[in-house]
């Protein structure tokens, strides 16, 4: 396994003050594809957003494997008929909660948000996937990793899988996550072939692989993490690893820790951190700045003065971020 070289205090101290200053803040129908049809909409939320410039259909519920956590919903820009760039969408929550709708911050959703993209001509499919339970006796009713990750990269799958019926550039096809979420999002930028398990054998003919990244303050190394963040759910991550802790499953702990696959190969990435953040601190992110710049990877940061899931970000200051982020998307459309 390639070892990470270590991310020192002074490197930390270094990159943030860098960051800092250099940081400027701020219809057609679907196929059938069996889930919920929805009219063309133009939200109050998505002109929050940005200023739409198409009508969006937006198709809840759409199954994208056999699991009933296994479902998307997709928002695609109305009057478009050529192959679209799109977006994976992948909502945080810890392991344990959140779905394909979950509050993005205090004045969007999710679904807001799948809209609002949809709105600038991008295909957007935000994705639920298997969550752990925590009830009942030890071990039942467990998705422990990497069922998450074999989720995420089916539904990139089979988006590719359906693109002539969706529209989709499958060459063009980004994800984009928040905490959690973004770990698998980073996992779906560095992985270029598909993780062993059981959803492995699925549309194995496409690649699970995306072309960009938008990482919004995810965890990148779960050990790190463990040691630094006071608010971090010990108990959730061992849970994720089948009830071990660091000591006793090292290899899992580094496995299921995006950071260490990071190569040349990995996808761009864009990453979204408030210097605040206490649940996953900012020092996650910038050992991941730090290890795409190492290979040569083309990475951009983007800081803001708040906390963690844009916990204290206005609406002003939260719309002056996602126009430099679509500003990021648009680049990878035409690079």
């Amino acid at each position: 396994m390639q070892k990470h070289p270590r991310v020192t205090q002074l490197h930390v101290r270094w990159l943030l003050c860098a960051l800092l200053c250099l940081t400027t803040l701020v219809g057609c129908d679907l196929p059938s594809f069996g889930g919920q049809s929805a009219q063309p909409t133009a939200t109050a939320n998505q002109t929050d957003l940005f200023s739409p410039k198409y009508s969006v259909t937006m198709r809840e519920n759409v199954a994208y494997g056999a699991s009933p956590a296994q479902t998307l919903d997709l928002c695609r820009p109305n009057g478009l008929s050529s192959p679209r760039p799109g977006i994976v969408l992948i909502h945080g929550g810890a392991w344990v909660s959140g779905s394909k709708r979950y509050q993005f911050d205090d004045f969007h959703t999710l679904r807001d948000v799948c809209q609002g993209l949809a709105s600038q001509g991008l295909l957007v499919a935000s994705i639920d996937y298997r969550l752990l339970s925590l009830s009942g006796p030890l071990g039942a009713h467990q998705d422990p990793w990497p069922a998450q990750l074999n989720d995420a990269q089916l539904a990139v799958r089979w988006l590719r899988a359906h693109a002539s019926e969706l529209a989709l550039d499958k060459t063009r096809l980004c994800a984009a996550g928040l905490s959690v979420g973004a770990m698998l999002a980073v996992f779906l930028g560095a992985l270029g072939t598909i993780q062993p398990g059981d959803q492995a054998s699925l549309y194995p003919a496409e690649s699970p692989q995306v072309s960009c990244v938008a990482d919004f303050y995810g965890p990148v190394d779960i050990v790190s993490l463990l040691k630094a963040a006071p608010d971090a759910n010990v108990d959730v991550f061992q849970a994720l690893l089948g009830y071990t802790t660091p000591a006793q499953n090292p290899d899992g702990y580094h496995d299921a820790s995006p950071l260490f696959r990071v190569s040349s190969q990995t996808a761009p990435t864009l990453i979204v951190h408030g210097i605040h953040d206490q649940v996953v601190p900012i020092e996650q992110s910038l050992a991941l700045f730090q290890a795409l710049r190492e290979h040569e990877v083309p990475a951009q940061f983007i800081t803001y003065n708040g906390k963690h899931s844009f916990g204290s970000v206005n609406l002003q200051e939260g719309r002056a971020i996602w126009l430099q982020i679509l500003a990021y998307f648009i680049a990878q459309e035409h690079p």
